[in-house]
């Protein structure tokens, strides 16, 4: 394990485990009150051109970074946060995403879906659904090219990143030009290998996993569906050029890197980087770490390469 890991695991304080108590009981509300309202840390924000307050179609709030120097065309990253899918806003990864928008000259739009469980799957889904059909019918007007979109997404983020990827292609919709996977939830079954070999002492829990599945999908429905479970697609195909990044001493990391290695084996152009040493979250827990700007080249590095492949001239 990386040693800043370790001290920062030495003297984190201990979180409350979720409580065994129904939804819409007081202990879940003041659980998901604390954990809403946790501070973050205070952290350099790189400078772009532009920063618009937005709402979408559905009346989601979004958040749009706009660089100033770049192509004419842009290319269009839309970017779900994580938080479990019951926590998170447009703060989350505010830092990331200018992060983004500065260093690939890349539109940002930052996305605050709805949250569980005060609103369960499909709720979320649904908002990052049409939240990237709206991107992508608006980016002209900040000089992005909709040919050029690329979804993006952390933990529960990059769930709904690979989720909406699966249904547009379920939909026959116009392809996307790629798909940033950042330490994805992709498989509801938490029965891989790291979940028994990470399930506490980590930082994320298997027990709080578990609090976010059940809060987030709370009408018994099959959690294999790959609009929930999208590492459990029949196949893969359609889907667009991908990078999967995992971290090694994450509960999630064996469901990503077995995403990454079905992606490579249906030869769909993915990339995959297992960061090691680390815990899940270590872009937002340790920015400016060598792990994160590691792991951020090569979101730099993969945003390049599947704009080149789109066939589009920057």
């Amino acid at each position: 394990m990386d040693e800043s890991v370790r001290r920062f695991l030495d003297v984190a304080p201990a979180q409350a485990p979720p409580p065994d108590a129904p939804f819409g009981s007081a202990e879940v509300a003041e659980y998901l009150r604390q954990r809403r309202t946790r501070a973050r840390p205070a952290r350099h924000l790189e400078q772009v051109d532009q920063v618009l307050e937005v709402r979408t179609r559905g009346g989601v709030p979004a958040r749009v970074y706009i660089p100033g120097c770049g192509p004419e065309r842009k290319p269009l990253v839309v970017y779900f946060h994580g938080g479990g899918w019951v926590t998170g806003d447009l703060d989350m990864h505010d830092p990331t995403c200018r992060s983004i928008a500065a260093r690939s000259s890349s539109v940002v739009v930052n996305v605050d879906y709805r949250l569980a469980p005060e609103h369960p799957f499909p709720a979320p889904l649904d908002d990052c659904y049409e939240a990237t059909q709206w991107a992508m019918e608006n980016s002209p007007s900040w000089g992005a090219d909709p040919a050029l979109t690329i979804l993006a997404g952390t933990s529960a983020g990059g769930n709904l990143a690979a989720a909406v990827a699966v249904r547009r292609r379920d939909a026959a919709l116009p392809p996307l030009a790629g798909l940033l996977l950042l330490y994805p939830v992709l498989d509801a079954r938490m029965q891989t290998l790291s979940y028994a070999e990470k399930a506490a002492g980590y930082f994320l829990t298997a027990a709080e996993m578990k609090f976010f599945w059940d809060a987030y999908v709370q009408d018994g429905r099959d959690r294999t569906d790959p609009w929930l479970s999208p590492g459990l697609a029949e196949s893969l195909t359609g889907l667009p050029p991908s990078l999967v990044i995992t971290a090694e001493h994450d509960p999630l990391r064996d469901e990503g890197n077995a995403f990454a290695a079905r992606l490579t084996a249906e030869s769909l152009g993915a990339g995959h980087l297992e960061v090691p040493g680390q815990i899940h979250g270590f872009l937002t827990v340790f920015p400016g770490s060598a792990a994160a700007e590691e792991a951020m080249s090569a979101v730099l590095d993969a945003i390049a390469t599947m704009t080149a492949a789109s066939g589009k001239v920057l």
